[in-house]
């Protein structure tokens, strides 16, 4: 298969992704793919992620865990999926669709917010 799109190091080894998917995403937490320095599997590739944020521009200052609009039309999306070129593959990588958009290279990260 050949995949026009820039190949970030490491990437056939660490996730899926076009270049290397198979017919469907694979499943959390299997062989497959070697565990990264934290544990986890596939961190990279396989899902894009639903946030729980409108998309929209960050604020141009440094910051740290910046959150998006408190309101607008397009939820923001995370990462790649299997379906995605290797350059889509990033956790900063940022994109956006409606509320009411699907795919079968979207899924979820279950997370919690700390009320301090």
């Amino acid at each position: 298969m050949t995949v026009s799109c820039r190949m970030p190091a490491n990437l056939d080894e660490a996730g899926w992704y076009l270049g290397n998917r198979d017919v469907n995403a694979h499943t959390v937490g299997g062989p497959q793919k070697p565990e990264n320095d934290l544990g986890l599997r596939k961190v990279h590739g396989n899902m894009a992620e639903w946030r729980w944020d409108w998309y929209g521009d960050y604020p141009g200052s440094n910051v740290i865990d910046p959150r998006g609009p408190s309101s607008g039309s397009e939820r923001l999306l995370w990462g790649g999926g299997w379906l995605s070129e290797a350059k889509h593959c990033r956790l900063a990588y940022r994109s956006r669709l409606l509320p009411c958009g699907s795919s079968n290279s979207i899924g979820f990260c279950v997370t919690r917010t700390v009320v301090e």
